[in-house]
């Protein structure tokens, strides 16, 4: 058995990293007008956040996602090591993702807005392209159904283990016909309700 090359990734990631934008009202939150209070922005992202935490614990990791031509997408670059993140060519007029979410002042959750439309962008050519040898395979669900699909097919056919995020209650759908073939989900209760048993 040929032992593995020493910079073959622990963790190659898909999905999202992005700007988490959080906005916390000074006192009690009024619908329908301004209110006062402060905005924090860091970098985010269902897949971005797992390859960092990964990183830290001293995993080799890669991250394939798409970012956009703007200072968001500088302020996620400069968040990953140097040689983590591949970041796909921007799309023209496709800015990178963002999530805002708006608190009370006690930090509950008010609303939240997820901007995510520039991981569809991402087809299954383009990410395959993108596959290269590794340990595990990690996906979140903001990629389309056909890329999960067509990167969950080669994997099986390069036996590299799959693990799946599902992000959402919204977005946890994705995954419903790949459920059988994930080695790995991470969902929380009310995502594991809308998958298929």
């Amino acid at each position: 058995m040929t032992p593995d090359p020493p910079d073959l990734p622990d963790l190659l990631a898909f999905g999202a990293a992005h700007v988490d934008r959080v906005a916390r009202a000074d006192g009690a939150a009024v619908l329908g007008t301004s209110n006062p209070g402060r905005v924090r922005a860091r970098p985010g992202g269902v897949a971005r956040n797992a390859v960092e935490t990964a990183s830290r614990l001293g995993a080799r990791c890669r991250l394939v996602t798409r970012l956009g031509r703007d200072p968001e997408a500088t302020l996620v670059a400069a968040s990953q090591p140097e040689g983590v993140l591949a970041a796909l060519p921007p799309i023209a007029g496709a800015a990178t993702a963002s999530y805002t979410a708006i608190l009370d002042v006690t930090g509950e959750l008010v609303v939240g807005l997820a901007d995510m439309g520039v991981y569809d962008t991402i087809d299954p050519d383009e990410a395959l392209a993108a596959l290269g040898p590794a340990r595990r395979l990690l996906l979140d669900a903001n990629l389309p159904v056909a890329t999960l699909a067509a990167l969950v097919d080669r994997a099986g056919a390069l036996s590299i283990p799959v693990a799946a995020i599902g992000v959402s209650i919204a977005k946890v759908a994705r995954l419903a016909a790949l459920v059988d073939r994930l080695d790995l989900r991470f969902v929380n209760r009310a995502e594991a309700r809308a998958l298929p048993r």
